[in-house]
């Protein structure tokens, strides 16, 4: 269904006379590269940052503001081939990708780690039961 919709999308960008993405966008290399980069290395960051904070939490004890201070906020913007005119498309684009990309990634890891933490009791290791208790 996302595909659909993303491709109906795109086909109603290269109709309207003003689209509220012009697909020039991509025809520079630096902005095409950098949101494709970003939408595979995000993936795993959001993993980690999900994972991490849950042994952070669950195994290591820490509180909300020790994990705030354990994991700094990291910001990323590759906008360096959008022109002046294209430069707040480039930008909002790069957020999308970014948003996506962790959407996505955050599922799969999340999805994984559940599938794999699903055993009984009895078979559980320690530091997994660790993980079960609130």
């Amino acid at each position: 269904m996302a595909l659909a919709l993303l491709g109906s999308f795109l086909v109603r960008q290269t109709r309207a006379s003003e689209p509220l993405m012009p697909l020039r966008i991509f025809r520079s290399r630096n902005v095409t590269g950098a949101n494709l980069i970003h939408m595979l290395m995000v993936p795993g960051l959001f993993g980690m940052f999900f994972l991490g904070v849950l042994y952070l939490e669950r195994v290591l004890g820490y509180d909300a503001i020790e994990i705030g201070l354990a994991f700094p906020a990291i910001v990323t913007l590759a906008m360096s081939g959008a022109t002046a005119r294209d430069a707040g498309l480039a930008s909002g684009l790069v957020n999308t990708t970014l948003q996506v990309g962790g959407a996505l990634g955050l599922a799969i890891l999340a999805t994984l780690a559940t599938s794999r933490t699903a055993a009984p009791e009895a078979a559980q290791s320690p530091a997994v039961a660790a993980t079960d208790n609130p």
